[in-house]
């Protein structure tokens, strides 16, 4: 059975999809256009190229990473009390085990 994105928005916390390069971003957006993901504004995904890192959102939505959340992926360390999933994509659709970078949230 095929990993999906679908399955991916089953899990806690905020989920975030890392490509690798233009190749798997293709993929990723075809893929999550297959599978009925729009962005907000209604567009297709294959429409909006251009980024390294999406976020899923409610609602089979997508999103765009900006600068600021750019900076949280590149932190290593706890900078926020939500826990947060970045997804290698490219891992993830060869079924690799490695491919969430799972960062739990700073401890109250």
């Amino acid at each position: 059975m095929a990993n999906t994105i679908i399955d991916l928005t089953k899990l806690n916390g905020a989920v975030y999809i890392y490509v690798p390069n233009k190749d798997i971003e293709k993929n990723f957006l075809l893929d999550a256009e297959t599978e009925g993901f729009t962005f907000g504004n209604g567009k297709k995904p294959t429409s909006s190229l251009g980024n390294d890192l999406y976020r899923l959102e409610d609602g089979l939505k997508i999103c765009h990473v900006g600068y600021v959340g750019h900076l949280a992926y590149k932190t290593t360390g706890k900078v926020t009390s939500d826990e947060r999933h970045y997804i290698n994509y490219e891992k993830y659709v060869l079924g690799m085990d490695d491919y969430d970078d799972l960062r739990l949230g700073k401890e109250s």
